[in-house]
């Protein structure tokens, strides 16, 4: 009798090890993911977060609209549904003064990277600019990041009927209860995402602006041999074609899910 029940405490341990493995590297692996997020939007996404997150219900982590789905009301209890109606009204408002505020950054940020657009064209007039390495990638990157950002702010505004209905609403009141998994961390990635392009747009045109103004010019294309401009070359493109993946890949991510919701 004492064999089987060694085996069994045996593999009770197994199984809480497992099991302890498994939660470590979901917090190591959810933790790289959000310092993720806060580089791509730098960190804009938790301040929307703690500006739109909505407000706890009375009843809990359930929304009264998830309440209707997970059990009835009888007709007698008014006081109660009348209770319940006024909070998801209040909630509902919530939503549509976030959603107006959203609405007024998304065309903002439309407007600011049309703004942007003709700065590469600008820069590249100075002369030296296209000479460096350095400021050559910078002015690239930030015709990347406005030109994807215009696109994604003019897709956003497009639908912006659609973030008003009730699955988004249900994704909203989720993704509030903290950012404690990667659904919650998207969540608020993709509603600021044209913000952060532009963001990024406006970090590579500070860089460029800085590289110009401090004269910097370590990679002066003529005084180095043909192997370290062509290296240099090649990490430019390399970074060129990463920036451009990525974001186009979160665009697409995003859009397929806010699609998929509405």
């Amino acid at each position: 009798m004492e064999r089987p029940q060694q085996l069994y405490s045996q593999g009770q341990e197994e199984n809480i090890k497992f099991n302890s493995d498994k939660i470590l590297w979901g917090h190591v692996s959810l933790s790289l993911y959000s310092a993720l997020a806060v580089v791509h939007t730098f960190g804009l996404h938790l301040l929307l977060y703690n500006y739109m997150a909505c407000a706890k219900s009375r009843f809990g982590e359930n929304s009264p609209i998830e309440l209707n789905e997970i059990r009835p009301r009888p007709r007698q209890d008014c006081e109660a549904n009348l209770t319940a109606l006024h909070s998801e009204n209040q909630i509902r408002e919530q939503w549509d003064r976030s959603m107006t505020w959203l609405v007024k950054a998304w065309s903002i940020t439309c407007t600011g990277c049309i703004i942007l657009l003709p700065f590469p064209l600008a820069f590249f007039q100075v002369p030296g600019v296209d000479g460096n390495i350095y400021a050559r990638t910078a002015v690239l990157s930030m015709l990347i990041c406005s030109g994807i950002g215009l696109m994604t702010a003019g897709f956003y505004l497009q639908l912006k009927s659609k973030f008003k209905s009730k699955g988004f609403m249900k994704e909203w009141m989720k993704a509030s209860q903290g950012l404690n998994n990667r659904q919650a961390v998207d969540f608020w990635t993709y509603l600021c995402l044209p913000v952060s392009l532009f963001s990024w747009a406006m970090f590579f045109c500070i860089v460029t602006l800085l590289i110009i103004i401090m004269r910097i010019n370590p990679t002066d294309e003529m005084e180095f041999n043909q192997k370290q401009v062509q290296a240099w070359h090649i990490s430019s493109i390399i970074f060129l074609v990463i920036l451009t993946v990525c974001q186009a890949v979160q665009v697409y991510r995003f859009g397929k899910r806010i699609l998929e919701v509405s």
